[in-house]
């Protein structure tokens, strides 16, 4: 094996976890959150003492834990298209958004400014 497909193998192997950088959790300092899934993109926004999550389309549970995975919220069984719930949370805080839908669990961070 020649040293330069050697070190192109090795390179695709340290590379591999940035490829999946679409599916990763996207924070930023707006307060918001995105998840690109294959077949949606969810929004999640906190602002005004609003918490907004948008590109869901079913119903489903959603928890709010602190980051130490303290339970602060929860909302089961609610229609999540265009979900909105006037909540209270500490600012310049992350939280993990917790979101289930027929079993399929995904998690979100969320930063209040």
């Amino acid at each position: 094996m020649s040293r330069f497909l050697q070190i192109l193998i090795s390179l695709s192997f340290l590379l591999a976890p940035l490829a999946t950088h679409g599916k990763a959790i996207k924070t930023t300092s707006i307060s918001s959150s995105s998840l690109n899934t294959d077949t949606a993109i969810v929004n999640i926004i906190y602002k005004n003492g609003v918490l907004n999550i948008k590109g869901l389309t079913r119903t489903g549970n959603i928890s709010i834990y602190s980051i130490i995975g303290n339970e602060i919220l929860a909302y089961y069984n609610v229609n999540l298209v265009n979900f909105q719930r006037s909540i209270v949370l500490e600012r310049k805080t992350m939280f993990i958004i917790r979101v289930e839908i027929a079993g399929e669990i995904n998690t979100y961070k969320l930063v209040t400014r």
